[in-house]
Formats: structure tokens, sequence, C-alpha cells
């Protein structure tokens, strides 16, 4: 065999096969990671915002059990709060079910950032890699609520560490809602009680009707007229 044909069937191939693993192993290194990304943010430190958000709201729902029909009522929390009561909320059965919260999504952990919503994702691939099992998403969007619609711009998406196109995470984003939102028990609540949530640098503000609120909520979950939503918020304001 000549140098030539050596070279063009024999080295160039093999060449070609040893680039090819290599760029593989690159794109799996950068894709792929050993653990879940959720694990980076010690639970332990929400303990404390947990507690003074609890205090807020409780406070929040005294007053709001006394409002009447067209009253309205301001909730705000900081970053911090925010943080620790959307992560216990996700792990909540009942919450979860109400707002019917696909299973795999209470794994991932929603953050109020800078007057901006993050949610990071760890999905995991089902198997150990030499490179990891968890292919970790990192998602920011600007949601907001005004006058009950609710409203979500995609910002930027990661997974690994590669950039996700934004106009395909919208277009799953909003399918997900004609799915798992709009046209839900959740959604009509939002719309008859809910005029404004709107995050801002340092806090979350949300701007609602008491009144309304409870009612719409006391139709979907208590339809025999039993009013459990305000009577359980009556024994919590004592």
């Amino acid at each position: 065999m000549t140098f030539r044909k050596l070279v063009f069937y024999v080295l160039l191939p093999l060449f070609g096969i040893v680039l090819l693993l290599t760029v593989c192993s690159i794109f799996a290194a950068m894709l792929l990671d050993e653990s879940p990304i959720t694990t980076q943010i010690p639970a332990s430190q929400d303990f404390i915002p947990m507690m003074t958000a609890m205090r807020t709201i409780n406070a929040n729902i005294r007053s709001a059990v006394q409002q009447g029909p067209g009253g309205e009522q301001t909730l705000e929390l900081t970053e911090r709060e925010f943080n620790a009561l959307i992560s216990g909320t996700l792990g909540n059965p009942f919450t979860t079910s109400f707002l019917r919260i696909p299973e795999e999504m209470k794994r991932g952990r929603l953050e109020l950032e800078n007057g901006v919503f993050r949610f990071l994702y760890p999905h995991d691939i089902g198997r150990d890699t030499p490179f990891g099992r968890f292919l970790n998403f990192r998602c920011r969007f600007r949601m907001e609520i005004e006058n009950g619609i609710l409203a979500i711009r995609i910002l930027e998406c990661k997974a690994g560490a590669f950039s996700v196109p934004v106009s395909k995470v919208q277009a799953f984003v909003e399918k997900k809602l004609k799915e798992s939102y709009f046209g839900t028990p959740a959604e009509q609540v939002v719309r008859e009680g809910v005029i404004r949530l709107k995050a801002e640098k340092e806090k979350a503000l949300l701007l609602y009707r008491p009144f309304e609120l409870i009612e719409a909520a006391d139709r979907v979950c208590s339809p025999d007229g039993s009013r459990k939503i305000r009577k359980t918020l009556q024994k919590i304001a004592r």
C-alpha cells in the first residue's frame, strides 16, 4: 500500500472518527452535569424567609377575610421570601394538584432575580454516563398578570452550557399554558380575584380583590356551597 492510499483509506477515516468522538465528548460534557442544578441552593437558607413570608401572608389573610366586595389589597414579598414560598408551594400536593403542575416540574425551582423570574429544572436522563446524568435547564422570563390575564415572555434559556432558541421555548410555554392553565379552575380564580402581579427589582407585588378571590376559590373547590376556603381562612385569621 502506498503512503497516499494509507493516508486516504486508513489515517484520514481514523482521524475523522477520533475527531467525531472528541466533539461528542466535549458536547456531552457541556450538556450534562453530575448533580441537579437545584442542589446548588441549600434548603436551609429558605427557612427564615419562609417564616417571614408566612407571617406577611397571615397578616394579609386577617385583613382579607374582613373585606367586602370591590375592596383591594396588596401583598408584598421580598425576593428571598418569594423564593422560599414558591419553593415550598411546588412541593405542596394541594397546590400542585390545583394548578395542574406536571409531576416532573415539581423537581424544578422558581425564583425571582432582579425583577426577572428564573426557573431551574434538572432533567434526569435515567442513566449514568461518564459526563453525568442530569440535563440542567435555566430559563429567565418575565411573568405578569394584568386584570387577571397571565402573560409570560421568555428572555433566555440554556440547556447545560448551550443556549436554546428563545422562540422555540416561547412556543413550548404557550402550548403548555393552553394545556395546563387556560380554561382551568386556576385561571378562573385568577381572572376574578387578581388585578396585578408584578416583579420589581427586589420584591414581588400582588394586587388583588380578597372577597372576589375567596368567592371564586370557594366556587371551584367547594361546589357544594360549604365555603371551605373562607371558613379555613377565617380560622387562620383568629
